[in-house]
This record gives C-alpha cells, structure tokens and sequence, in this order.
C-alpha cells in the first residue's frame, strides 16, 4: 500500500489537474509539475493547469505522525483499544520521541542518529499496537489473514489474481515480454524495506505543500477516520502546522470559515434522490487548504466507504465547499 501510485488527469490542459497517492510524492510531483510550466510556456507549448492536489491517508509528516499514534490507541480522540499500563509506558515515551526525532531528524538530519531515534519511536509507540493483532489501516477490526500475505484484506489476493490473469493484461496493453507481465502484487516489502533504509519517511514533503497554497494551488487532505497507520490526528497536526499565506497580515483568505482548522465542523450530502442530508465526516478549511474525515472509512477509504468517498471528490472537483 505504501508503494502503490495512481495518477489521473482530468482535461489535461483545461480545468483541473488531480493526483491520488500518499503524502510522500504528491506535493513533490504536483511542485514539479508547476515549475515545470514555466519551461512549457517558454517553448510555446500549453502549460498544465494545475488547480488542485488530493492527499488521501497520506504520511506527509512523518514525525508529526509517530506521537499521534498514541493518541488514536489510548486516548478518546481515537480509540483507548490498550491496557493502561502499556498507554502510560507510551505517554511517557512520547515527548522523548519527539525530542529524539527533533534532534537528529529534523534540526540536523543525521543517517544514524535518525534511524536510531525511529527505531526507538516505532518501538515504544507503534509495535504496543501492531501486536494486539488489529488492523492497522482500521484499527476498529482485527487484522484478516496473516498481515505478510493478505495485508489484512484477503480481497488483496483477489485483485492479485485478477490482474495477473491474461486476458486483463491483454486488455491493459501490457507487453508480454514485459518483467511486468503476470508479475502484479499488491505491496513489495523487498522496496518498502529499500526505502525505510533510506529513511524516505523522514524527508518532510509538507513544505511543498506550503508553496503550493502560497501559488494558489489549492489542496484537500483527507482521512479515513478509522485509520491508525496514517491516522487522521496526524494528518490534522501538520495541517494545522503548515505556515503558508500573508504571515504579516496584509491580505486575508477570501471565503475563510472564521475558525479556520483550529476547530473541525461538520461534512456530509444526500447520497440517494429523495434522501436525507447525512454526516460523512468531519472538517475545516483555511483559504485553499481544506482538511477532512470520512467516517467509517480506513486506509482505502474509497473501498471502505465507496459513495461518501465519491461524494468528497465531486465536491472538490466542482469547488463546492464540503
């Protein structure tokens, strides 16, 4: 899941340009796109008209995530699924945590003392849940099948299966001489190890996203409530830290909610003809930046909870206001 990409583009050189992936490639992807354009125009050609990005249960803040982990398995922001012996062990670990990566991740990036202070993160705060057999992509279940060969979604190996069948990758064009051919899975652990011995995590991608909303790039992060491993509360803590926009106070966002993300309110639609307005989620938008749960829904939000999902798209990509 880590490692999966999806691009797609809606009226390439028109209305909107949107991507779906994690918070790691996104904002560097959509930055790339944007000052590419300049190179594009100079040789005469249409630029791409990039109005928006999408992040869905992404990792943009690696740091600002591993201390949420607490607070989505012990506290009432999330879930207290833990003893409270092992929350107060996690409590305790959290400000050395964050010390920890702040000294040797963040003030001054060092290879080793980096690795070391994830390690000690990851074990004090994210192996206590990774061992009560839970989902960590919806941790209100219990991991299905073993984690190493289903992912905990059994369906994984369906659409596995699937996809290396002939007539799908005959269908899809893809070469038989191709390594590609009959050769999909859902997650290579062998690449996901390559880049946590890299430490990709601990690159911070959020300032991208700041540039971006200062160059009137909009952009919708969005959760599923029920994830644990790129939870929500993370995500909303480097939202809500992002410093982008007039810091001095000359201009102001048109259209802000008066709170701003400081307090969530709110979100939801009528999904049937005839239907009720009903809640989907929570949410807060300063200027370009909106931020939003779906509950319900887990990692793969739009497999847990397909309509409310579709429902957030169509209201981003038509600029309503969730």
């Amino acid at each position: 899941m880590k490692t999966s990409l999806r691009l797609a583009f809606f009226d390439f050189l028109g209305i909107i340009f949107f991507i779906y992936f994690k918070g790691r490639y996104i904002p560097l992807f959509a930055s790339a796109v944007y000052d590419q354009n300049t190179y594009l125009e100079n040789m005469g050609m249409e630029p791409i008209n990039l109005k928006s990005i999408m992040i869905g249960n992404g990792m943009t803040d690696s740091f600002k995530m591993a201390i949420s982990y607490y607070d989505m398995a012990c506290t009432s922001s999330g879930a207290p699924i833990l003893d409270i012996s092992t929350c107060v062990r996690m409590k305790q670990a959290v400000p050395r945590c964050e010390a920890f990566l702040k000294r040797s991740c963040i003030d001054q990036f060092d290879m080793i003392n980096c690795a070391a202070a994830n390690q000690f993160c990851n074990s004090e705060i994210q192996v206590p849940f990774m061992t009560t057999g839970r989902n960590p992509y919806d941790y209100t279940k219990m991991c299905e099948g073993d984690f190493m060969d289903t992912l905990c979604y059994p369906i994984m190996k369906t659409i596995a299966n699937y996809l290396n069948q002939n007539s799908t990758l005959t269908t899809l064009g893809i070469d038989p001489n191709s390594p590609a051919y009959g050769n999909y899975s859902v997650v290579s652990f062998i690449v996901n190890a390559a880049f946590e011995q890299t430490l990709d995590e601990a690159r911070p991608t959020y300032f991208y996203v700041e540039q971006l909303l200062d160059r009137g790039v909009n952009a919708l992060i969005y959760v599923g409530a029920n994830d644990w491993i790129c939870n929500w509360i993370g995500n909303l803590r480097w939202v809500r830290a992002l410093e982008y926009g007039d810091t001095f106070g000359s201009t102001s966002h048109e259209g802000d909610d008066q709170e701003g993300l400081d307090k969530l309110r709110e979100w939801g639609g009528v999904l049937e003809d005839g239907g009720e307005w009903e809640k989907m989620g929570m949410t807060a938008r300063k200027g370009g930046l909106t931020f939003a749960t779906i509950d319900g829904a887990g990692h793969t939000a739009p497999y847990d909870k397909p309509k409310e999902s579709l429902e957030l798209l169509r209201k981003w990509l038509d600029g309503k206001e969730l």
